[in-house]
């Protein structure tokens, strides 16, 4: 009797209850943790938000205008009152969403009053490395397309390697010394695309800001095709800034100011500005700096910094450096 009662409570029992010692699964049970869901997202969240800070940190060049000119120009002068606005703003063709993240940091930095150049110059350069590691992993690359296959081949032939034999010895030593070979290229393309390529436009405006905190900028020409360096939202200071305007006209064939200076650099100069005397800086390409030199020279302008931008020719001609000419009485 005691025997066939004890088979019966272990017939009528459900799997994973005490008579099996194994407690029930939250799938069994119907009860599934909510935050189990969510675990896996917070770590790519965070993952994300690290690359994006230290992508931030490290990038010294300018390729895309879009980068200063739709965004963190908008943000600085939402934060701090001043900043320009392209044509696409002015005809309410953009929205402020994107922008607003950036003004809360910027407007952030002003209450702590970090927002100083000390600030923006401090560089992390120990995050290289750990950049550089993250790229790696990427789906998607630039310049990395051709040398992932013989990542991918390397890899797969030293999972493949299970015996040590003399000869597969020698390979693994060979595919870790390609290896090594990969990571001094990925290392040296990094550091031109990040650090060197492009970045004259970027220096050009952390030079004027220092210069303008010790007082000694009154406004700034930028003789250049529109939108080729950063604005207010580097320099950091209300000052009279003027560049060649290129908004769309609506009559169709006219030039904006960035073709007609690049179709007739000194005429156009002379007929719009005059004797540059309203301006105490003058910032141009290298390129240009020919067309324009003696006019500068006559309207006793002297070169103060030249800037590295490029090995190779980007748009019409080789940008090869940024020129700033500084008007005499500022000196």
């Amino acid at each position: 009797m005691m025997s066939h009662r004890r088979r019966s409570r272990a017939a009528g029992s459900p799997p994973g209850d005490a008579s099996t010692g194994t407690p029930p699964t939250p799938e069994k049970s119907g009860r599934v943790r909510p935050w189990a869901a969510t675990a896996s997202n917070r770590k790519v969240l965070v993952f994300a938000l690290a690359f994006r800070a230290a992508n931030a940190l490290l990038v010294r060049t300018y390729f895309n205008p879009d980068e200063h000119w739709q965004c963190l120009e908008v943000a600085h002068r939402v934060a701090f009152g001043y900043g320009h606005l392209t044509w696409e703003w002015k005809r309410g063709l953009r929205s402020y969403l994107h922008p607003l993240l950036f003004a809360a940091l910027y407007k952030t930095l002003a209450l702590l009053h970090m927002d100083t150049p000390w600030v923006m110059e401090w560089r992390l350069s120990g995050l290289i490395a750990w950049v550089l590691g993250v790229y790696s992993i990427l789906g998607h690359k630039e310049f990395r397309y051709s040398p992932f296959p013989v990542c991918s081949s390397s890899a797969t032939f030293s999972i493949d390697v299970l015996r040590f034999s003399l000869f597969q010895c020698f390979c693994i030593a060979l595919c870790i010394y390609g290896s090594l070979l990969l990571l001094i290229h990925y290392f040296h393309l990094s550091h031109i695309q990040h650090s060197l390529w492009q970045r004259g436009t970027e220096d050009v405006m952390y030079y004027l800001s220092k210069e303008a905190y010790d007082g000694r900028v009154r406004s700034v020409l930028f003789l250049m095709p529109c939108h080729s360096t950063p604005y207010y939202s580097t320099l950091h200071y209300n000052l009279p800034m003027r560049f060649l305007d290129c908004t769309p006209s609506d009559s169709k064939g006219t030039l904006d100011e960035s073709d007609r200076f690049l179709t007739s650099p000194s005429e156009f100069v002379g007929d719009v500005f005059g004797n540059l005397s309203a301006f105490s800086h003058i910032v141009l390409f290298e390129s240009e700096e020919r067309h324009v030199l003696q006019l500068l020279l006559h309207n006793s302008f002297l070169e103060m910094r030249r800037f590295f931008h490029s090995h190779f020719k980007i748009d019409r001609d080789l940008q090869s450096a940024v020129v700033v000419y500084s008007w005499r009485d500022v000196l």
